[in-house]
């Protein structure tokens, strides 16, 4: 099962490698700030799409985004 607060810490853990602020991240996957507060909080999962998109935005493998990889 998909832990989606497992999911929120490593997207806002790569977010901050990142240097990108949420409303940059937002930006850059066609977003809005409030949906990726919500992911990053636990409150949504992203679908297959977005964690492909984030995984490329952010550099983080799809394994780490789902909390399965370092």
């Amino acid at each position: 099962m998909i832990n989606s607060k497992i999911i929120g810490e490593r997207i806002k853990q790569a977010r901050e490698n990142k240097e990108l602020s949420q409303r940059a991240l937002a930006d850059k996957l066609g977003v809005r700030q409030p949906f990726i507060c919500a992911l990053e909080k636990g409150l949504r999962k992203p679908n297959l799409d977005m964690t492909i998109a984030l995984s490329e935005v952010l550099g983080a493998s799809v394994d780490y985004l789902l909390g399965k990889g370092e």
